[in-house]
């Protein structure tokens, strides 16, 4: 193969590296929280630009996790 093709391949690979490697910024939000001062329940939006879509989690008042779900 010539030279100026594999140089062709590779841009091509990295360019299509580049462009399907999108990463979206993620949301960590406190909801609520109890008393002592641990969290009690967060959101957590994976893409902070839609906030239709986000996890909730509900953690004890010693801080474990206690359920999550969407």
């Amino acid at each position: 193969m010539s030279e100026n093709f594999k140089l062709w391949i590779l841009v091509y690979c990295f360019s299509a590296a580049f462009i399907s490697c999108d990463k979206q910024n993620s949301k960590l939000i406190e909801v609520d929280g109890y008393s002592n001062g641990k969290v009690r329940i967060t959101h957590l939006y994976p893409d902070s630009l839609d906030t239709n879509y986000y996890n909730r989690t509900f953690y004890y008042p010693d801080g474990l996790i206690g359920t999550q779900g969407s």
